[in-house]
């Protein structure tokens, strides 16, 4: 009898442990599993920043609509667009200038631009020679959902979000010139897709590093 319980607990103790053979089988499955869930969670994540991304500058583009009312322009009129500080005073909360897509929230003020903005507004003086080309062109865009390296300040290619003079959503290309020292980007690409005239071409030769 004494035999019979003895074998009955090392039959149970066999059931219930685990050999280091199926224990690294475990962990192996584990890890495949986080592999495959991992890249959907990231671009879930990514959708998510657009999603939010274009509801601020919806939020934006309703300020600079406002703006315009009130001082009797329009959106031919560039004479009478507002500047970013002059959208302040539309903007209840200031946190809609910022992307979530931007790591320094706010990157901007790198260069010496006030308000602290993740976002590029088109500027009266460019924005005569754009509406010449494109009736219908981005007011106030967002370059941080394509391809980005941080180093000290932002070099971005790929995706840009637009919303347009009308309101509606436009996604267009966003294209990175070099300079001599291989930094600098042309900011007629944050807000159309139209011909580049030659005067806003900043020089150099497309960049497009190959680990790109």
């Amino acid at each position: 009898m004494k035999s019979m319980v003895a074998n009955y607990a090392v039959y149970k103790g066999r059931c219930i442990g685990f050999t280091l053979l199926e224990l690294l089988v475990v962990v192996l499955i584990i890890m495949l599993l986080v592999a495959l869930i991992l890249p959907v969670l990231t671009t879930a994540r990514k959708h998510s920043y657009q999603a939010i991304c274009i509801s601020n500058m919806r939020q934006i583009h309703t300020a600079w609509m406002l703006y315009i009312g009130d001082y009797g322009g329009s959106v031919t009129d560039t004479t009478c667009w507002p500047k970013w500080q002059s959208l302040i005073p539309y903007i209840k909360d200031n946190r809609v200038l910022i992307c979530h897509s931007d790591p320094v929230h706010g990157w901007w003020r790198l260069l010496g631009e006030e308000p602290d903005s993740s976002y590029a507004f088109l500027e009266p003086p460019m924005a005569a020679d754009v509406l010449r080309l494109d009736p219908n062109p981005g007011i106030v865009g967002c370059f941080l959902h394509g391809q980005c390296r941080m180093r000290h300040t932002p070099l971005c290619k790929g995706l840009v979000l637009r919303i347009r003079a009308d309101g509606s959503l436009g996604r267009g290309r966003f294209l990175l010139l070099c300079f001599p020292n291989g930094h600098g980007w042309t900011s007629w690409y944050f807000f159309t897709d139209a011909p580049c005239p030659p005067r806003y071409r900043l020089g150099g030769i497309p960049c497009d590093p190959p680990s790109w």
